[in-house]
């Protein structure tokens, strides 16, 4: 505090402009320095401190020294939201989301008229109606990309149903055999009953899934169409956008499909990239459509889910760390324990008609049941 006086002091004596903004500045970072905790009294100083345009346009290094003191403080005190907002805005939260954060800004939106002028006008952008919206959105994709489908279901009823279609529409149980990694979801042409967004996907998901648990109809398909969801919703297929905000074409590399929490580095955010390279749980559905569909007499059926888990094996197989970089476009040769479904395909299913269509469309498994 002495400090501090002796500057507001010499701030009276001194003439020169340039030298009082210096000296207005020195004072301002010496105060900064000594906040320890932060309550609604400190967040109406970082408030009036964050409007003084000459700090923010004579100093531009100040701007960075006060963000990181904003975001420590905020950190200390068990809001990591609030400290995430110090340096971005929530749409940075789209490469990688994070619930921790992503509940503190919730419970900050939910303040109402308690929320502090600081709270709400920090960062990039403002906590209204519009930021709980968007934060929710994000929550229930980061769930869905999880797999935690009631939790997801939970979050989508939160907000109000007819909100639901600002988000996108999908088309994630269309079957598309061929990956294509940088196509497009409009690209394909789909009937308007197969078309969804995200609430109903997660509404669709959960009742098939009830249905075949209580032994419906068709729930060999039922579980079938679970599959082909999880499978198109993950990185490499068509619906991926219904899990995730970002997808990079650079991620298809041996190297970021091994990470293991598929967060690749991204440029654009210091907190990585979030892919969604996990198709175990689709496999596990597939196995289990394929067995019922056995049951069933269904082989046409069989076929089709044993060529999907052919493909998770695959998938598995380039994020396993096994995969080597290719040389000429060569396609790469999984380990055995990865073609166990193509090895199926091939001795049980040969007398199908998808056999024969699935090998006109699938050069991969074209080169496996020609050798």
């Amino acid at each position: 505090m002495a400090q501090k006086k002796i500057l507001q002091q010499a701030a009276q004596v001194v003439k020169n402009k340039a030298l009082k903004e210096q000296l207005h500045a020195i004072s301002t970072v010496l105060e900064l320095a000594q906040m320890n905790e932060i309550d609604e009294n400190v967040e109406n100083r970082l408030l009036a401190i964050s409007q003084d345009e000459k700090l923010n346009t004579v100093f531009p290094d100040f701007q960075q020294f006060f963000n990181d003191k904003v975001a420590q403080l905020y950190k200390d005190a068990g809001r990591p939201g609030l400290a995430f907002r110090a340096h971005y805005g929530i749409k940075e939260l789209r490469y990688s989301p994070d619930l921790r954060i992503i509940d503190d800004l919730l419970e900050t939106v939910g303040k109402g008229k308690s929320t502090t002028r600081f709270e709400e006008l920090m960062g990039k952008d403002t906590l209204n109606v519009e930021s709980k919206l968007e934060l929710l959105h994000l929550k229930a994709t980061y769930l869905m990309s999880k797999h935690q489908f009631k939790q997801a279901q939970n979050v989508w009823l939160s907000m109000d149903r007819a909100e639901w279609k600002r988000f996108g529409q999908f088309s994630p149980f269309v079957e598309r055999f061929k990956d294509c990694i940088n196509c497009q979801e409009d690209m394909l042409l789909v009937d308007t009953s197969s078309v969804f967004n995200k609430g109903e996907i997660v509404e669709v998901i959960l009742k098939a899934e009830s249905d075949a648990r209580m032994g419906a109809p068709r729930a060999a398909r039922k579980l079938y169409n679970i599959g082909l969801g999880l499978y198109n919703m993950s990185y490499f297929g068509h619906s991926w956008a219904v899990t995730d905000f970002f997808r990079s074409g650079t991620s298809y590399t041996p190297y970021h499909l091994a990470l293991a929490d598929g967060i690749v580095p991204h440029e654009a955010t210091p907190y990585g990239n979030q892919e969604n390279f996990d198709v175990s749980l689709a496999l596990e559905y597939f196995e289990e459509s394929r067995q019922l569909a056995e049951k069933d007499g269904n082989r046409e059926l069989a076929a089709r889910a044993t060529f999907m888990a052919a493909k998770c094996q695959q998938k598995m197989f380039y994020t396993s760390g096994l995969l080597r970089p290719s040389l000429n476009n060569e396609i790469a040769k999984a380990p055995d324990e990865y073609l166990t479904y193509f090895q199926l395909l091939k001795a049980d299913y040969f007398d199908t008609d998808f056999y024969y269509q699935i090998i006109a469309e699938c050069k991969y498994f074209q080169v496996y049941a020609t050798k």
